[in-house]
């Protein structure tokens, strides 16, 4: 799901702003792993399961599911569609807000 190749790289402006500060531990780990999934066109189509996330970080899936509420809630990760079971499982997909929006094309915002 990840390339080998390439890098994610975190601006200052994002570690330093409060939103991004206050994060725990996992919620800044997980932060990580959704961003490896950006390869700089993709932006607001990273899909991640809480399920796929726990793998990453090795803890269980109710821990990433928090994990992803904690981002969302403090605004530093952005949902822009909501996963579903109904025919087929789908993730949610998310956005860095940091970064412009590639699919509707929004602009980045400074995290408060």
């Amino acid at each position: 799901m990840t390339s080998k190749r390439g890098y994610f790289k975190l601006k200052r402006a994002t570690f330093e702003a409060p939103a991004f500060r206050a994060l725990s531990p996992m919620a800044r780990a997980a932060y990580f792993e959704i961003g490896v999934l950006f390869f700089g066109r993709n932006n607001g189509n990273l899909s991640v399961s809480a399920r796929w996330l726990g793998k990453r970080l090795g803890v269980s899936f109710k821990t990433a599911a928090r994990a992803l509420l904690e981002l969302t809630s403090s605004g530093v990760v952005e949902i822009t569609t909501h996963g579903s079971w109904s025919d087929a499982p789908n993730a949610s997909t998310y956005r860095l807000v940091d970064r412009l929006n590639d699919i509707s094309g929004m602009r980045a915002d400074e995290l408060i």
